[in-house]
């Protein structure tokens, strides 16, 4: 079972994934979530981190890039349109980005997975 998916105990951080969660296809401001929550931004990667057992950053990275794979083996969208809808910069950097954790491009990923 994924980190992110377990039950929080703690009703601010629950509000926290449901932020971030929300905002998945920008590009993350963990200063803007943690000041949104009255917290600075080092007291919410702490907690986000105790109560997940993952930072926010990786949380986001994470749905981001299950989102991407979804992208790639259900629908025809290019690298640019993709990224775009992920809260990635561009199409290039999407598609290094990807490389270097899945360790294949995404056009291998889409063609060996695709439904």
């Amino acid at each position: 079972p994924a980190a992110h998916r377990q039950a929080a105990t703690d009703p601010q951080m629950e509000a926290a994934r449901s932020m971030l969660d929300s905002v998945c296809e920008e590009p993350l401001s963990i200063g803007a979530v943690a000041e949104a929550l009255s917290m600075s931004a080092v007291q919410f990667t702490r907690r986000f981190r105790q109560t997940f057992g993952v930072t926010p950053a990786r949380y986001v990275e994470k749905i981001r890039l299950d989102q991407v794979c979804h992208l790639l083996t259900h629908t025809n969208l290019t690298i640019e349109r993709i990224a775009q809808a992920c809260g990635f910069s561009s199409g290039f950097y999407l598609s290094r980005y990807f490389t270097l954790k899945m360790q294949m491009p995404p056009s291998a990923y889409r063609q060996q997975y695709k439904v």
